[in-house]
């Protein structure tokens, strides 16, 4: 699971393995007290490839990713898809963000984001290995630069990027 602190309360959101090759990811609120709003958790994001969710709150909105692929992508790779989610945890309307910017296995997606922008890091299998890239986006899902980041590039895998806003 993770979680993440914004609205004066606490978003929980966690996968589920429900076969051998499919994953949902659930949600649920927990107020400042400890208080869960829903045991049972609500569904968030049903799609075969919805792995590590991970969070971000913008001041009004939570930002969800993770690091699986829509199944109407043209690609065989996975790539970060965005979802925002309301204060209270549902899912609005404006669908998915992807957020991937190449053919190439992107995966295990961090997210960061303030009043203004997002910032988006993942592992980049362009080369042999992962290397960390990323990009900033606007809270739209449109690009606040024309190129992605490369933050680390060097031998060996670099996995599991963690981002932190601190205001």
């Amino acid at each position: 699971p993770i979680t993440q602190f914004g609205a004066s309360r606490w978003l929980v959101v966690w996968e589920e393995k429900i076969n051998t090759s499919a994953y949902v990811i659930w949600g649920t609120l927990v107020s400042t007290d400890g208080q869960v709003f829903n045991n049972q958790g609500t569904e968030i994001w049903n799609d075969p490839a919805s792995i590590g969710p991970k969070l971000a709150f913008d001041g009004s909105r939570y930002l969800m990713t993770h690091g699986g692929a829509p199944v109407t992508t043209v690609y065989n790779y996975s790539f970060p898809i965005g979802l925002w989610l309301e204060a209270d945890g549902s899912l609005t309307d404006t669908g998915p963000l992807n957020i991937g910017i190449s053919s190439n296995p992107q995966t295990g997606p961090a997210i960061a984001a303030d009043a203004k922008r997002m910032l988006v890091v993942w592992e980049d299998g362009a080369l042999d290995e992962s290397d960390l890239t990323g990009r900033l986006f606007f809270h739209s899902g449109n690009p606040a630069t024309d190129e992605k980041i490369n933050f680390v590039r060097g031998p060996g895998a670099q996995i599991d990027p963690v981002l932190i806003f601190v205001r």
